[in-house]
């Protein structure tokens, strides 16, 4: 979804992109969604996300058991990427109306289901060694953490909740069957601040 506003900003809302491009037989017919009921939904889906440490601490154990084969993942990856700055190419290409619309859809197309058959093969992929995390030392200070994360996320507003929730790595992705809400947390180890748990909300 993209960002929309009417009568010079006073209404602000999100639509799907695909409510104006491309044939009017394939635009999408959701409707507006208005941006406080959006931004509040997302919030407060994720402060109950970070309500409960188990939550993460069970995905740290999980994690701690077992990590993808680096080697096949690391090739996936570097896949993955050419893909994506394809994806971005075609983006520019279509806006300035350099191809034509059956042309570019019909690549777009092509270029999306290579890129999820990569990404579901790398969530599939065999599980080797486990990383060096001090579980108890998370389960004795990520309740804390996460207290903490919840209070900025109520207070925050404007370009303090932006920066916020690009600090915790939010992505919300939405389909007419579900919704995913996902977010890192740092974990919380002084030996290395780059290892991160990903958390996951999913409605149906």
């Amino acid at each position: 979804m993209v960002g929309q506003t009417l009568l010079q900003g006073r209404y602000q809302y999100y639509r799907c992109r695909r409510s104006y491009a491309g044939s009017k037989a394939d635009r999408c017919k959701s409707p507006y969604v208005r941006k406080e009921a959006l931004e509040t939904a997302i919030r407060e889906a994720l402060v109950e996300v970070l309500a409960d440490p188990h939550r993460i601490l069970d995905e740290a154990r999980r994690l701690s058991m077992s990590i993808p084969a680096d080697s096949r993942r690391g090739a996936l990856d570097h896949e993955i990427g050419e893909l994506e700055a394809r994806q971005r190419r075609l983006v520019k290409l279509f806006t300035a109306n350099d191809l034509p619309e059956e042309m570019i859809r019909e690549e777009s197309r092509t270029l999306s289901e290579r890129r999820s058959r990569l990404e579901s093969e790398r969530m599939l992929l065999p599980m080797v060694e486990r990383p060096a995390w001090d579980l108890k030392a998370l389960e004795s200070r990520m309740p804390s953490v996460l207290a903490a994360i919840q209070a900025w996320l109520v207070k925050a507003d404007g370009d303090d909740l932006d920066l916020l929730l690009r600090a915790v790595d939010v992505s919300a992705k939405a389909s007419r069957e579900r919704v995913e809400i996902s977010g890192s947390v740092p974990m919380i180890d002084s030996s290395d601040y780059a290892n991160l748990v990903t958390i996951e909300r999913t409605s149906a």
